[in-house]
Formats: structure tokens, sequence, C-alpha cells
């Protein structure tokens, strides 16, 4: 029952909503649960690392965006219709 409390203020603690009834059953569900196997260490370590790359990816194509973005607001718009394939919407 302790732990049961325990997720539940910590959830609320977070402002999310819980059922006392769900949190007894993960509790529950949590405590057939099999100890963690050695590898777990090795794919938190590449999940952390593919992460990071991913969140460099997105940094680098929102710089990327912006910067087309600035050299079309700069660019002007009857040179933008004549060129084909060019869909601006204003």
């Amino acid at each position: 029952m302790r732990r049961c409390q325990g997720v539940c203020r910590r959830l609320a603690e977070k402002k999310i909503r819980c059922l006392r009834q769900t949190a007894k059953k993960v509790v529950a569900w949590a405590k057939t649960a099999t100890e963690p196997c050695e590898t777990n260490i090795l794919y938190t370590r590449h999940w952390k690392q593919l992460n990071e790359v991913r969140d460099l990816l997105k940094k680098q194509i929102i710089a990327l965006e912006l910067e087309m973005a600035e050299f079309l607001v700069k660019t002007s718009y009857v040179l933008l219709l004549s060129v084909t394939g060019v869909n601006v919407k204003v």
C-alpha cells in the first residue's frame, strides 16, 4: 500500500492524474517483473546516444530552415513565381 501511495504522490507532484486502483495494479506488476539483464546498461547507453544524434539533427534542420526562410524573404516575389517547382504561399 505504501508503494501505491508513493506512486500516486509522485504523479500528483508532476500534475498527472492517478487512480489508486491503477497504481495498485502497476505496483503488483512491478513486483512480478524479472531482474534486468546485463545488456540493459548497453542498450540504455545506445538509446541515449541515438537521442543525442536526433536532437543534433533536429537543431541542424531548424537552423537550415531559418537560413532558407531568411533567403526567401529577401528574394523578390516575381522572381520566385518564375522558378518552376518553388511553392511559396503568402
